[in-house]
This record gives C-alpha cells, sequence and structure tokens, in this order.
C-alpha cells in the first residue's frame, strides 16, 4: 500500500468528523457506550531509530520511512465511560537507512501483526458531539524483519514473538447514535531486542470507524 493512502483516509476521514459530527450529535445526543461495538482503523506508522551493537562490536544504527497500519478491533463498553477491547492489527515500515560501523548497509522492511486487550476511559467534557479519551494495552507481537549486514558483520533480522505494550489518546466523534470516527495517536513499545538492536518503538496516528450494536 503506498505511504500517502493511509495518511489520505486519516485526513479524510478526521475532515468528514469535523464537518458533520457536532450537527449529527447534538440532534441525536452522545451518551457513554453501554454493549458491544466493533471498529475497524487505518493509520500512519513511524518505527522510532534503534541503535545497538553486531556480535563483532560494532555499532548499530537504523532509521525507517513512515508506514501504515491497519487494525480490526471488538469491544465493550460499561455505560460508565470504560471500555475494554479485543483488537488485531499489521503494521508495515521499509528500513531507511542503516548504518553498521562507519559503513552504510542494505536495508529491508519489517512486518508486525499484534493482539492486544487494552482498556479505556471516554471523558465526559459536558458537550455532546465529542469526548477525549485515555486508555492503553498489552499484548502479543509477531515481528518479521529483514537482516542487515556489511562483510561479517550482521544485525537484526528474523522473527520474533514478544511481549508489547502501547498508550493511546484521542477523541470520540459521534456521526450518528451508533457510528463514531476515532481520531487518536499511539505510541507502541515491543520487547524484541534482538540481533543486536535494541527495543522497537513506534508512534502511530490513526483514524478510527466504530459501530455500536
Amino acid at each position: 500500500m503506498p505511504r500517502i493512502v493511509p495518511v489520505a483516509l486519516v485526513a479524510a476521514l478526521t475532515a468528514a468528523a469535523l464537518a458533520f459530527a457536532a450537527p449529527a450529535a447534538h440532534a441525536q445526543g452522545w451518551t457513554p457506550y453501554t454493549g458491544w461495538y466493533g471498529s475497524g482503523s487505518v493509520g500512519w506508522f513511524q518505527l522510532r531509530d534503534r541503535d545497538g551493537t553486531t556480535s563483532n562490536g560494532a555499532d548499530v544504527h537504523a532509521e525507517y520511512d513512515p508506514g501504515y497500519a491497519l487494525g480490526v478491533a471488538a469491544g465493550y463498553g460499561f455505560g460508565n465511560g470504560f471500555r475494554a477491547e479485543l483488537e488485531g492489527s499489521y503494521s508495515h515500515a521499509d528500513i531507511d537507512k542503516v548504518r553498521i560501523g562507519a559503513f552504510p548497509a542494505a536495508g529491508g522492511d519489517t512486518d508486525i501483526w499484534a493482539v492486544y486487550a487494552a482498556g479505556y476511559y471516554d471523558f465526559n467534557t459536558g458537550i455532546d458531539n465529542f469526548r477525549p479519551y485515555l486508555g492503553g494495552g498489552l499484548g502479543w507481537a509477531h515481528t518479521d524483519t529483514d537482516s542487515v549486514s556489511v562483510g561479517t558483520a550482521r544485525a537484526g533480522g528474523g522473527t520474533n514473538d514478544d511481549w508489547s505494550a502501547f498508550a493511546e489518546g484521542g477523541l470520540n466523534f459521534a456521526l450518528n447514535d451508533r457510528l463514531d470516527l476515532v481520531p487518536g495517536v499511539r505510541y507502541t513499545w515491543y520487547n524484541d531486542s534482538k540481533g543486536g538492536l535494541d527495543d522497537n518503538r513506534a508512534w502511530l496516528f490513526k483514524a478510527t470507524l466504530r459501530y455500536k450494536f
């Protein structure tokens, strides 16, 4: 998927919320979730730089191009602002630059499949059309990363299955009494410091459509 596609979708969906959420929400009213809901999301995914050392002691530095992330989730709202979710996601990013010692190395890409159990709280602002939220999750991530090398020095590469956790915040925009558009920002940590590199960390800017059953 071209990198511009998720960015354009996030911008378009957020603009739609700003244009339509306020009149729809004031007409329909908006209350905390009570019951089941489902959601789908698309976002701009940015892995942070990584550093480490190879098996022979050479310093390693890796930088990543912006990528994309896709997610689906099922959740339950308890009617008091608290929500619980089970989420599955896929993220992709290309390795932009890699340096081993003083020498540049050929890069590749990183694919991450993850499952999270998450909890959120929607704050009551007294305004019908939107409510901010905060939350986080803990889960398991399967990472597939291309290795990089210069001569006999090699770093990273292979597949890993590791713990992962995230913190997230954003806004709920009510499009009507059942459908919300939710722009959000997430910071994720992956416990995958193997092959000479430190843990992966990433920013995710996403737009979610959430439907209440």
